[in-house]
């Protein structure tokens, strides 16, 4: 019987995720004092419905803070991060600091400490701010990160091609996208980040709520 294999090996300091962590912290000033740290996961494979996970945020438990001073770990998918450019690998990390948030006070919306005197933090869900957030700092990169992946996963598990065959099998698919014109006003909210149609995410996301909400 072979050895046990270790699916997640702990990223050194210095090495080039964090780096990119570094660089999208700048976008998150409430994690001040959060440590963070980083790690690959190795030999991760696409569910049974296609998906694949290409990072994670990681609350670390108060138990497992007896043994690592760390508060959140991001889990990075090795195989793809090294395909991924640069924007790509800020957005990805940018949006799983998303995840990472203070744990404040009802009562006065301070950062509430431990008797240890340590921060506490929590794992926050998607939202629409944090969807807006990342959309106007990196555009709606998520579907199109997810597509490359697959486009990877595809690749990989595919017999070699030549000719017109490799082409075609190369060629990018097609996807619909969103323009979001950072200088123009939304017509119904007047904050900066229009679409074509006039209106920004937000206030789309709004009408498509509402016109939901009629529907019986």
């Amino acid at each position: 019987m072979g050895a046990k294999k270790v699916n997640y090996i702990l990223i050194e300091k210095g090495e080039e995720p964090y780096q990119v962590l570094a660089e999208a912290m700048v976008f998150h000033d409430d994690l001040c004092g959060a440590r963070i740290a980083m790690a690959w996961r190795i030999r991760n494979k696409a569910d049974p419905d296609g998906h694949i996970v290409l990072g994670k945020c990681v609350k670390v438990s108060d138990l497992n803070k007896e043994f690592a001073d760390f508060d959140f770990i991001i889990v990075l998918n090795k195989e793809y991060w090294l395909e991924f450019d640069d924007k790509q690998k800020l957005a990805l990390v940018d949006h799983e600091l998303c995840h990472a948030a203070p744990k404040v006070s009802d009562e006065t919306g301070e950062h509430i400490h431990d008797e240890r005197g340590r921060k506490v933090w929590r794992i926050a869900k998607h939202d629409l701010e944090e969807f807006l957030g990342i959309v106007r700092r990196h555009g709606c990169w998520k579907r199109d990160l997810e597509r490359f992946a697959e486009a990877i996963e595809k690749k990989r598990k595919s017999p070699v091609f030549t000719g017109k065959e490799a082409a075609a099998n190369d060629a990018p698919e097609e996807t619909p996208t969103i323009s979001i014109n950072m200088d123009a006003r939304c017509t119904k909210c007047k904050q900066m980040g229009a679409t074509p149609s006039g209106l920004c995410i937000g206030c789309i996301a709004e009408r498509i709520g509402e016109s939901a909400h009629a529907v019986v």
